[in-house]
């Protein structure tokens, strides 16, 4: 670079090469598509408001989720109770504080069958059960004490739980109010599905023909009725407790403990358990004379003659 001086001029000077401005870039980067984050760049309070309002949100979902799990499990048991049998339940209270049966249950099925006598005891622990109705049998336990049998009975573990915890509550809810009768009544109550089986019986100076059993949607079994001879036809007894020793005519009265409530539920249910057991009779009459002509026949070819017989 030379540099020259001229009087009363300014002075200037004289360059070969131009001047290069020297910039700083950043290298070029590739960005795949499936890895590209974006972060927007906030001030520390709004990342904090956010994090509160994830917070919330998580919250409510967790919330959400429990009470959709609740509802489901709701409607779930709204259901198997709908699919299950329907009854109504009235509980009377007794009126003697020293006996341990506090009170007693009438449970209807339907609206056309009716279970009385059930009853709610406390126990030693001062904790509620409930007893079915029974009978005491001719049956003796090791000490030389009756044996008692129920009458009537659930006979599924689903079903005994749902009735027993329902007339322990509704006695519960008798206590708490200090009344003398409560109720709770089923809603849409069908009739229910039965099945009979009926055992002919017979025995000399009895009038008992046969004994039978009643199943309700194969839940509830009612046992010990009898098929009765009358003086012209047999008849349907229900199972029945003494509540008169000696009642007009000298007579003992009873009271039936179970029994149809509708005219067209008694017609449906004893002429169920009158084909039945006519057919049970048939066949046990037929089973009897095959028995008996098939033992004839084993005696007869078993039987020798008394003396040898000659040959013709």
């Amino acid at each position: 670079m030379n540099i020259k001086k001229v009087d009363d001029k300014p002075m200037v000077i004289h360059t070969k090469e131009k001047t290069k401005l020297h910039v700083k870039t950043a290298p070029e980067t590739k960005i795949k598509a499936g890895n590209v984050l974006t972060v927007e760049r906030t001030p520390k309070f709004a990342g904090a408001e956010r994090e509160a309002k994830a917070d919330n949100m998580d919250k409510r979902m967790s919330a959400l989720k429990v009470n959709l799990y609740k509802s489901c499990n709701s409607l779930q048991w709204q259901t198997e109770r709908e699919e299950s049998m329907q009854y109504s339940i009235k509980i009377n209270a007794v009126n003697n504080p020293k006996k341990s049966v506090k009170a007693f249950a009438t449970v209807t099925f339907g609206d056309c069958f009716k279970v009385t006598n059930i009853a709610v005891v406390v126990g030693m622990e001062n904790q509620p059960f409930v007893s079915m109705p029974s009978f005491k049998t001719k049956e003796r336990t090791e000490h030389n004490e009756p044996v008692y049998k129920d009458v009537c009975n659930p006979i599924t573990s689903e079903l005994r739980k749902d009735l027993y915890d329902d007339i322990l509550s509704l006695y519960g809810e008798m206590e708490q109010s200090g009344k003398t009768e409560v109720s709770r009544v089923a809603e849409n109550a069908g009739e229910p599905e039965l099945r009979v089986a009926v055992t002919p019986f017979e025995r000399e100076g009895s009038n008992i023909r046969g004994l039978a059993r009643i199943y309700f949607e194969d839940s509830f079994v009612v046992s010990n009725v009898g098929i009765i001879q009358g003086k012209e036809k047999e008849f349907v007894a229900m199972p029945s407790y003494m509540v008169k020793q000696n009642g007009k005519d000298g007579k003992s009265q009873f009271q039936d403990v179970c029994f149809p409530v509708t005219k067209e539920f008694r017609e449906k249910l004893y002429d169920a358990l009158m084909d039945c057991y006519k057919q049970e009779k048939e066949k046990a009459m037929n089973q009897g004379m095959e028995q008996a002509a098939s033992q004839s026949y084993a005696k007869a070819e078993n039987r020798q003659p008394d003396r040898e017989l000659p040959f013709r």
